[in-house]
């Protein structure tokens, strides 16, 4: 009898026990099911960044950089709106939708920098100068060739958001064609120049910054000086001296100021590395 209700015990385990396969195949299906709707939900969060209503695109994008990577397959559709401008107002607060439209792409691994590069041909200004930024952020060196060929845009602000963009590869090869803008006919072109070149740190581009702290505008004086400072070479020291004093604007005379304790610094630095250096060569030789 106990070897009756022994084997009904076996069997009926075993009946209730799934094999390893069939876990396995239950399990895969689990997953395909799961990613199906997530496929679904991006498919119509992609769709919904056509309507009309500037607020139900923004919570589509807003939704979509949610899903991280996985908001991939709605590449096409984002890239769209990198030249919505609408703000989407809810109650006390808002947003433009291409901000959150960026962030989503911000997501995305791969494919993106292709399709953005491209978008700097558009004959659209705003797309030309969001894709830009775009690349930008993203540090893709196979884009620096074309946002090099952006600072000769005829709209201003696309050239603005060039030179800024090249500013964050921290790259001493762009200082020079940045430099170029500190001449650009508009003022807002030369600020973002000059403020781009502390990014580049290169030395190489002195002479230009020195003189751009003669420009009319107050606002180029003061982004050449701060550059000046980070860059820490001491050839300005002397204007930037006079200009600590003398300067008309409050905020010039305060940049001077703070570029020349930036020099200081970044000499006394120097000195003490290269101290250490001699003092570690004496060290060896003896």
């Amino acid at each position: 009898m106990h070897k009756i209700i022994l084997l009904l015990s076996i069997v009926l385990y075993g009946c209730g026990k799934p094999s390893t396969e069939q876990s396995k195949s239950d399990l895969s299906n689990s997953s395909g099911g799961n990613n199906s709707r997530q496929e679904l939900h991006v498919a119509e969060l992609a769709q919904k960044l056509s309507d009309k209503d500037p607020r139900v695109r923004y919570r589509a994008a807003e939704a979509l950089s949610m899903l991280g990577e996985k908001c991939a397959p709605a590449l096409p559709q984002l890239m769209d709106h990198i030249d919505d401008e609408e703000w989407a107002r809810f109650d006390n607060e808002g947003g433009a939708v291409r901000l959150m439209v960026d962030r989503a792409l911000f997501q995305i691994k791969d494919g993106v920098e292709p399709l953005l590069i491209s978008s700097l041909e558009s004959p659209n200004p705003v797309r030309r100068r969001n894709a830009a930024s775009l690349l930008a952020l993203r540090k893709d060196p196979s884009a620096i060739k074309s946002l090099i060929k952006l600072l000769k845009d005829p709209d201003r602000l696309v050239r603005a958001n060039a030179a800024e963009g090249l500013g964050y590869f921290h790259l001493p090869e762009t200082a020079l064609p940045i430099a170029g803008l500190l001449k650009d006919e508009d003022w807002f072109v030369r600020m973002k120049a000059a403020s781009a070149l502390a990014l580049a740190k290169s030395s190489i581009v002195v002479p230009q910054l020195m003189e751009a702290l003669k420009d009319q505008e107050e606002n180029v004086r003061c982004a050449a000086a701060e550059s000046l400072g980070f860059i820490g070479d001491v050839r300005p020291i002397e204007v930037l001296s006079m200009l600590a004093e003398t300067d008309k604007s409050k905020d010039v005379r305060n940049a001077a100021a703070d570029a020349l304790k930036r020099i200081k610094d970044s000499q006394e630095n120097l000195n003490k590395i290269n101290l250490e250096g001699v003092k570690a060569r004496h060290k060896n030789q003896g």
